[in-house]
């Protein structure tokens, strides 16, 4: 994938493989960072060996000798970054090669969940947003590695931040038919405080609690309109989306949408002649 400024990405999978990359046939020094998403597999420079399975990760270096071994199938995630670039937002940059990232590493979780923007159509629309995406990508792999102290600051404030938002939505969303769905539910499934989540849904100009009853008026919205779900009670529907107040659930989808719930499906079938 080309679209980014300062970095190239390839995703895909390899069969059980031996190979060795040879420093003189290299054309650059690139530094090259890999997710393993599924798989075991192992680098060796001679003087460092690092073994990586689902969940881990391993710098290396285009313009060095390494040997790859892959001893099962595996789904691998490569990000070729510019040497210069990202050494200079690392403490030690020498020391993370070839050493691997263990999986509970909290900025190397934020990105496994930030990575799927890399499908997002909209968020790599304009090159604005893919500079954005760029930088966020820098800011999180740096602090995987371990970020110089100026670095860690301007990426905990941009990069680490703007994924955990992502994460903090896509939790919401995984969970939106959940009753019990709060803030205090989910800061704790993150290990952060209720507080910084408000902090962020605030800096996006929103509120967690506006978040959840959109997303939530969103699904019953789709649930509406599906030619499938015209037998089907609308409270049943309204509960199905996390509701458990159909009062409040009609009042509010009025308000959102400028109809009654009724009025959404009754539309839906006068369009498609079905009455």
């Amino acid at each position: 994938m080309s679209v980014f400024p300062a970095l190239r990405i390839a995703d895909g999978r390899a069969s059980p493989v031996r190979c060795r990359h040879l420093a003189r046939l290299a054309d650059n020094d690139d530094l090259i960072f890999t997710l393993v998403r599924s798989g075991a597999v192992t680098w060796n420079r001679g003087d460092r060996e690092a073994s990586a399975s689902s969940g881990e990760a391993v710098l290396t270096a285009s313009g060095e000798t390494t040997t790859f071994v892959g001893y099962t199938p595996a789904h691998l995630l490569n990000i070729r970054f510019n040497r210069q670039k990202l050494s200079s937002r690392l403490s030690h940059a020498e020391d993370a090669l070839v050493r691997a990232v263990p999986r509970d590493n909290q900025a190397l979780r934020l990105l496994k969940s930030y990575v799927s923007v890399l499908n997002d159509e909209r968020a790599l629309a304009t090159p604005g947003l893919r500079l954005a995406v760029d930088d966020h990508l820098h800011d999180l792999i740096a602090l995987s590695l371990g970020a110089t102290r100026d670095a860690g600051e301007l990426a905990k404030g941009r990069g680490a931040r703007f994924a955990r938002f992502r994460a903090i939505k896509a939790d919401i969303a995984a969970n939106i038919t959940r009753r019990d769905l709060s803030v205090n539910s989910v800061a704790a499934r993150h290990g952060i405080s209720p507080r910084y989540i408000r902090t962020l849904f605030m800096a996006a100009g929103t509120t967690f609690t506006d978040f959840v009853l959109y997303q939530r008026l969103a699904r019953a919205h789709r649930l509406l309109t599906y030619p499938h779900a015209d037998g089907r009670a609308i409270g049943a529907i309204a509960y199905e989306s996390g509701f458990g107040d159909l009062s409040y659930f009609n009042h509010s989808f009025r308000r959102r949408y400028g109809a009654t719930p009724s009025d959404i499906r009754a539309s839906r079938t006068q369009d498609n002649g079905l009455t």
